[in-house]
């Protein structure tokens, strides 16, 4: 099973009073993730599903690289913040083992489950992609086969 980790975008700072889950992606978070998708749809990212956490800046940001990976998106709790591993591995016991999932959600709660998946601590920056490869749902039991900073996606596509 491919794993891809992906941190929401760039988001907006939360105005006085507003709830965390309502923070929007800012303008230059929405372009960004928009030329993130114009890499990952290059093909080298085959993709059978796609899932977000409800937060608003996760769904918006799953919802973009949705449309340019031509994947619907499936908004789960699971993935909200404070999201476990055996959170992922509910939502990945939906899916066949082949499957080449998606799961766009929030830190630090990214970098922790890269590092029960692979035993590799990473930091994930807003927009940043991780790539595991794992043979079974069990801790430790993945491998990270590749780490994108999103600086680097977005000189990519440009």
């Amino acid at each position: 099973m491919r794993l891809y980790f992906v941190r929401h975008g760039i988001a907006e700072s939360a105005a006085p009073g507003q709830r965390d889950a309502d923070r929007a992606l800012t303008a230059q978070g929405i372009a960004r993730i928009k030329l993130q998708g114009q890499v990952l749809a290059s093909g080298a990212f085959p993709l059978t599903h796609l899932f977000s956490s409800p937060l608003q800046r996760a769904h918006e940001t799953a919802a973009l690289l949705g449309e340019a990976l031509q994947v619907a998106v499936d908004v789960d709790t699971l993935l909200a913040c404070g999201a476990g591993f055996d959170d992922i591995a509910e939502l990945l016991h939906r899916v066949p083992n082949e499957a080449h999932a998606m799961m766009v959600g929030h830190q630090p709660d990214l970098s922790y489950l890269i590092y029960q998946f692979t035993g590799v601590r990473v930091g994930m920056r807003p927009g940043s992609l991780a790539v595991i490869e794992t043979p079974v749902l069990r801790p430790g039991r993945g491998e990270l086969r590749a780490l994108f900073d999103p600086d680097a996606m977005v000189q990519m596509a440009a």
